[in-house]
């Protein structure tokens, strides 16, 4: 077994240990301190890795991100990675349904509470597919339901499915329900596709 220790020069301290198998697969864990900068945290579980003597690889972790975004800010978003490289440089990124998960999401106005979410694989079988140069796959959310505040009027958006496409950069909502506001202030919104 051989253990590393990375550190210094701004970066994120890493502890590591490998071990190389009788058959050549080498087997690690690795574990990361956060990367913090601007606001902005991203950290990593254990990322337990696996490589064989053809070079192919497979890693896996759970990815925690705080920080800004465009008009506001996520808190606690979680994402589990299982990730494979092939020898060829191919890269698939989880390959079944995957909960994703965030204690707060704020845009604008618009501060959605904790949520978790199903993200299933669409046409490549995998969330995220980069294979000769071009990235594919994207996600089905099954009955997607938000709930969260308006400035201080309670808010309820939920749709029978949402759709990311990667490769055609598409984002479709169906059967679109949002509600704000609550008793006889009771707005609603109903949008069927």
């Amino acid at each position: 077994m051989l253990a590393l220790s990375l550190s210094g020069g701004g970066f994120p301290t890493i502890r590591s240990t490998l071990q190389r198998r009788a058959d050549g697969m080498t087997l690690g864990l690795a574990r990361l301190s956060p990367f913090v900068g601007d606001g902005s945290r991203v950290a990593f579980e254990a990322i337990r890795f696996a490589a064989n003597l053809s070079g192919a690889m497979r890693f896996e972790t759970v990815a925690t991100l705080d920080g800004r975004i465009s008009g506001g800010r996520v808190e606690e978003l979680k994402l589990p990675v299982n990730a494979t490289i092939a020898a060829n440089g191919s890269i698939i990124v989880n390959n079944g349904c995957t909960p994703v998960a965030f204690r707060r999401l704020s845009v604008s106005g618009l501060r959605l509470s904790s949520t978790t979410m199903r993200l299933c694989p669409i046409d490549s079988g995998s969330l995220v597919r980069y294979t000769n140069g071009r990235v594919s796959g994207g996600a089905n959310i099954r009955a997607p339901r938000l709930t969260g505040t308006l400035g201080n009027t309670a808010v309820v958006l939920a749709a029978n499915q949402a759709r990311i496409t990667l490769a055609q950069g598409g984002f479709t909502i169906d059967q679109l329900s949002a509600r704000v506001g609550a008793g006889v202030r009771l707005s609603t919104l109903d949008i069927a596709t």
